[in-house]
């Protein structure tokens, strides 16, 4: 049996780990940048980054004042639901309140705020915060919890969508991506160089999730299964590194981490296209929990596994 107080310790851990440090592949590829990046400022840039992170694990302080709103994505094995102590209604119930304690404990800037009325019940919760998602994993014996902490600055300023003509075509979504990439990276609040995550297709909701997960939940260096579409996300890595803008559109030779490219098919009459800036904050941290005790640490989600044909 999983009892909510050990999903609930075990939350709380994810949280304070995703928030003192980098992700180990993101942590190695950022310090592989800085130490490749032809610019001074940029190179300074990317070690601020690297000195932040470093300092804030030894501290046990979030490495970024922006602790951002609250995500999970979780993974409800079929054969796990019936070993949920109070079932899926319990698990959601810890997760609430797992994150008003972390939001005391850790401590976390209390961001989430009433849209109109600004009003802030300093917990990071109220309507759909934070943010639950949910996927039955068929088979499978566990239950998968992903913590993200989703900053400001790429949800603020550093995403972008439009419905192109069909006749655009992968000219088109080029376009769109680079223009898209110069604009919010010269808006600043992306705190760029970053992970540039393109979502192709679907419908207006499946669009934009699937670049915003293609952007914080894919490893740097990570490329679709589908060859055209790996082609697709080197070319456009390609079009952006061209472009020289440098961390913090300051010059340079980094000037984005990666691309990567989520597709689904759309209506015959659009072409909708979605980009998603993730800065460096890279926070992401994934367990697994079984119901005879073992609890497993995971470099990554399986969130974006594909079902083989």
């Amino acid at each position: 049996m999983l009892s909510q107080q050990e999903i609930a310790q075990t939350v709380t851990a994810l949280w304070k780990s995703n928030q003192y440090d980098l992700p180990e592949d993101f942590k190695s590829f950022l310090r592989e940048q800085h130490d490749k990046e032809t610019s001074e400022l940029g190179k300074a840039h990317l070690k601020a980054n690297l000195d932040a992170v470093a300092t804030a694990s030894a501290r046990s302080m979030p490495f970024c004042a922006d602790t951002g709103l609250l995500t999970y994505y979780i993974g409800l094995g079929t054969a796990v639901i019936g070993e949920i102590e109070g079932g899926y209604r319990a698990l959601e119930r810890t997760l609430r309140e797992v994150s008003a304690e972390c939001t005391s404990e850790i401590p976390l800037r209390p961001n989430a705020v009433h849209p109109l009325t600004r009003h802030n019940p300093n917990t990071n919760q109220g309507p759909g915060c934070p943010d639950i998602k949910v996927r039955v994993v068929p088979d499978a014996d566990y239950l998968e919890i992903t913590n993200v902490a989703v900053g400001g600055g790429p949800e603020l300023v550093g995403s972008k969508f439009t419905v192109l003509p069909p006749t655009a075509g992968e000219k088109g979504v080029r376009k769109f991506v680079v223009e898209s990439t110069i604009n919010l990276v010269r808006l600043g609040a992306t705190c760029s160089p970053n992970l540039v995550g393109v979502g192709l297709g679907g419908t207006f909701e499946t669009c934009t999730r699937m670049a915003k997960e293609a952007a914080i939940l894919r490893p740097v260096g990570d490329r679709n299964p589908d060859p055209e579409l790996a082609r697709l996300e080197d070319q456009l890595m390609d079009d952006i590194l061209r472009l020289k803008l440098g961390p913090m559109g300051m010059g340079g030779s980094t000037s984005a981490f990666d691309v990567h490219l989520e597709m689904a098919y759309c209506h015959m009459a659009t072409l909708p296209v979605a980009v998603y800036l993730q800065c460096a904050a890279m926070r992401r941290t994934t367990v697994r929990m079984y119901a005879d005790g073992r609890v497993e640490s995971l470099p990554l989600s399986s969130w974006m596994e594909r079902e083989t044909p």
